[in-house]
């Protein structure tokens, strides 16, 4: 009696084992198109050349921070970003100078403080330029040079 119970016990499992594999296995084919849908529907356009940011203090340069960015904007939009990037830059450029000399840039630099402040204060900035197809900020490189 210990030997059918144990063959359908086995035959069972193998069959329910079967069915969420064969679950699993196929779940992420489904959500893959969806996720491609959204990544083709961004476009990055890099602002080509790094932005140099004095810190002054007393008169006297005190350190350089050099920053590397792009800006992710919707894919319709970027024939328009890439014509806007020398106002782009403009007004990025005004925004890291106001944070500097409001002392942003002064302590733990690779803070995730001092990083998400400068990424929402510059997706501010780029909106004021590209209204909504602006996106994301994306760093990417980040570093004070000390004199």
């Amino acid at each position: 009696m210990k030997f059918p119970v144990a063959v359908i016990g086995v035959a069972l499992g193998l069959a329910v084992g079967g069915a969420a594999g064969s679950y699993w296995y196929m779940a992420p084919a489904q959500g893959a198109p969806a996720q491609e849908v959204q990544d083709d529907d961004a476009a990055y356009i890099d602002l080509e050349r790094k932005f140099v940011v004095p810190l002054v203090r007393g008169n006297r340069v005190r350190s350089l921070v050099v920053i590397d960015l792009r800006l992710e904007v919707r894919r319709s939009a970027e024939g328009r970003a890439q014509e806007m990037k020398p106002k782009v830059r403009d007004v990025f450029l005004d925004t890291l100078y106001a944070m500097a000399v409001a002392g942003s840039f002064d302590g733990d630099l690779y803070s995730n403080n001092v990083q998400g402040e400068m990424r929402a204060r510059l997706l501010e900035a780029a909106r004021q330029v590209l209204q909504d197809d602006a996106r994301a900020i994306l760093i990417g490189e980040l570093l004070r040079q000390d004199q």
